[in-house]
């Protein structure tokens, strides 16, 4: 795969998926690291909300390597709903 393209392991068939509104979501989610981290950057120090546990992973994972102390709550919900 090019820089910028991604596949991920889809919950219900474990296969690749390559659809118009994944690449929405990753955008989506693409901004939300980048807007984190600018913020990091100019000081602040930012919370993420995510309602997913899914996307609590997703973001933990990106951000990981940016931030001196990552603290990660979650509750008891259950992977994202489609």
């Amino acid at each position: 795969m090019r820089p910028g393209q991604y596949a991920y392991r889809s919950q219900a068939s474990g296969a690749l998926a390559h659809t118009g509104l994944d690449r929405v979501l990753f955008s989506r989610n693409r901004r939300i690291v980048d807007d984190v981290i600018a913020a990091i950057h100019e000081g602040r120090s930012p919370i993420l909300l995510a309602e997913c546990k899914d996307h609590l992973e997703y973001f933990a994972e990106q951000l990981r390597g940016f931030v001196r102390h990552l603290v990660v709550l979650q509750g008891g919900m259950t992977a994202a709903r489609t």
